[in-house]
């Protein structure tokens, strides 16, 4: 019965790994009924322990484990590698190749672009624009890629034109943008279309009365586009009219002028009553 007890603690001592590493007091080997306990080995991180001899009979150790340090890591280096702008790095660790466990973990870096403004254009009437942008210094890729902006067109106004005249050029009708102040459809000149002449006849000189050149004179415009020119007056050209002496019974006539072209008198005879 007594060896039964013992087979049983000792069974149950062993499957809970728990025998005990007091140092019990040597025992008399004979009539001793051994039972060998296996040892355990050390590792990295835990102690081991080495073969024993137990008796069933008297429920002693005959040889009792003795303790194996833990042996500690044999380490290696793990090298980490760098961050770049869109995949993650690590940081250098330490690997055991007893335990293949690493004894320093290796630690994320995260990914990361760094990323400069880049300043966008704004469209004109005639040239597309583009929306700003980030741009990696390190990479050297756009982040935010710019995308263009299409050109806002003209915005046009009517410029009316002018007629040419018969001395000035005129203009054709064109268009001007409000926002860039530019012709998008340019004015051309259009020439002075000249006079349309008519003749005016001038009027000659007489003794008395000044004459004009001919002339002439636009239909269009309304002006002379050659002017008539006074011409003095001829002035009489004079012959002299004789007067006639009063008699006893007929009157007389004083001396007078008369002139040769007009046919007038430039000095008038006058009545001398008879005598």
């Amino acid at each position: 019965m007594k060896k039964k007890i013992l087979a049983i603690i000792l069974a149950l001592t062993l499957a809970a790994g728990l025998l005990s590493w007091s140092v019990f007091a040597a025992a008399d080997h004979d009539g001793h009924e051994l039972v060998t306990v296996s040892g355990e080995e050390a590792t990295c991180t835990e102690p081991g322990l080495t073969e024993g001899t137990w008796c069933n009979t008297c429920g002693q150790f005959v040889s009792h484990q003795k303790y194996i340090p833990a042996v500690g890591h044999k380490e290696i280096d793990v090298p980490g590698r760098e961050a770049t702008c869109t995949e993650p790095g690590l940081t250098a660790g330490k690997w055991c190749t007893v335990c293949n466990m690493f004894t320093v973990n290796q630690k994320t870096i995260p990914a990361g672009h760094k990323e400069i403004d880049v300043p966008g254009k704004e469209a004109t009437c005639t040239e597309s624009g583009l929306t700003a942008g980030k741009w990696c210094s390190v990479c050297t890729t756009f982040t935010v890629s710019q995308k263009d902006i299409p050109a806002a067109g003209h915005t046009e106004v009517d410029v009316p034109g002018k007629e040419a005249t018969c001395t000035e050029k005129g203009l054709t009708d064109g268009k001007w943008c409000s926002v860039c102040h530019m012709f998008t459809v340019s004015q051309k000149d259009i020439p002075a279309t000249g006079h349309t002449e008519v003749d005016v006849p001038g009027k000659e000189a007489t003794c008395t009365e000044k004459g004009l050149t001919d002339g002439k004179w636009c239909s269009v415009c309304h002006m002379f586009t050659v002017s008539q020119k006074d011409i003095p007056a001829t002035g009489h050209t004079e012959v002299d009219v004789p007067g006639k002496e009063a008699t006893c019974t007929e009157p007389g006539l004083t001396d007078g002028k008369w002139c040769s072209v007009c046919n007038m008198f430039t000095v008038n005879q006058k009545d001398i009553p008879a005598a």
